[in-house]
């Protein structure tokens, strides 16, 4: 996904998008794609999403979702990192377990 699209999605219906960003806490921290974090743009790290059984990520996927209002059905999920690799690789990973996901392209450099 472009950033233009993800911009045009967030203006449009905030509630209806959710942002996992994978990078470390630090980064994240240090460099928000959102500066004023809202609750559906969250950090979970690339290794933790790894790391994590299918069931827990879901319930903590779906608990972002209801916390904003929504199914997780009802929402576009999208991953993002610095440049768009790691989040490249949470994608893959999200999505052998069967949960519909988008890339940010180029991550928080391309934003």
């Amino acid at each position: 996904m472009e950033s233009k699209e993800l911009k045009g999605l967030l203006e449009k219906d905030p509630q209806s998008v959710i942002i996992i960003d994978v990078r470390e806490v630090n980064e994240f921290s240090d460099e928000p794609l959102l500066v004023n974090r809202p609750s559906n743009y969250q950090n979970i790290p690339l290794g933790i999403i790894h790391a994590l059984p299918k069931e827990e990520l879901l319930i903590r996927l779906e608990s972002i979702a209801l916390d904003n209002g929504k199914n997780l059905e009802e929402t576009t999920l999208v991953v993002s990192c610095r440049s768009g690799g790691r989040s490249s690789l949470a994608q893959e990973h999200l999505q052998a377990h069967g949960i519909e996901v988008e890339n940010l392209e180029g991550g928080y450099l391309g934003w």
